[in-house]
């Protein structure tokens, strides 16, 4: 069965959106899992592994990103993600700061220089290339 080009081109792409979808889904049912594992532990650990599941979703997002070049999308989004990186940021932050109340002020201290250095470095680093 021979396709031409644009057929081929919305073969992909529908391809790309089943792609999303599965992994949407997936991390929807990981997150369920684990919640119900943190409820009543051990009631999906003998049935489903979850190396398993973060086997196929690893599958999966390798397979979105080795299409991502043959499927192009129609609209730019650059607003939409610089609102989503500034809302992921925050809340990375939030997480943080949860994570430091457990330790005395002088370690709080070191770990926010350490990170704050390293976050800066890497940018630098990643600005560069």
């Amino acid at each position: 069965m021979l396709l031409n080009n644009q057929t081929r081109s919305e073969l992909w792409r529908l391809i790309y959106k089943l792609l999303h979808d599965a992994i949407f889904l997936l991390i929807l049912v990981l997150g369920c899992f684990l919640l119900v594992e943190g409820i009543a532990p051990g009631l999906f650990t003998p049935l489903v592994s979850f190396s398993k599941i973060a086997i196929l979703l690893s599958i999966l997002i390798l397979a979105t990103g080795l299409l991502t070049p043959y499927v192009a999308p129609a609209t730019p989004l650059a607003q939409q993600k610089t609102r989503l990186i500034w809302a992921l940021g925050a809340f990375a932050i939030i997480l943080v700061a949860n994570s430091l109340f457990s330790f005395k002020l002088w370690e709080n201290v070191i770990i926010t220089l350490l990170t704050i250095a390293i976050a800066f470095f890497l940018s630098k680093s990643l600005e560069e290339k």
